[in-house]
């Protein structure tokens, strides 16, 4: 299977939907995950849209240190992706 982390917070939230769409559109069986900033999380009116196009939707509550850089951004996604690779 194909996965998808498309990464957001609140400034991003057009962007977090065109990148989920294109995904989509160019491969409709992968599963596409969306992981918020949960410190700076999109709007409801995007969490919905997202979901519509069949994005799964998490918050993420790990350091990002500013556009996931440092140590804390870069373990929390090895852990959130190790962790998104046990559901199959």
């Amino acid at each position: 299977m194909i996965r998808i982390h498309i990464f957001t917070y609140k400034e991003d939230a057009p962007e977090a939907v065109a990148a989920a769409r294109c995904a989509r559109m160019a491969c409709p069986s992968a599963l596409v995950r969306v992981l918020d900033d949960c410190h700076a999380p999109v709007d409801a009116g995007t969490v919905e849209a997202l979901e519509e196009l069949g994005a799964v939707y998490d918050q993420t509550s790990w350091m990002r240190g500013g556009n996931l850089r440092g140590p804390g951004a870069i373990v929390g996604c090895l852990l959130y992706t190790s962790d998104a690779a046990d559901d199959l």
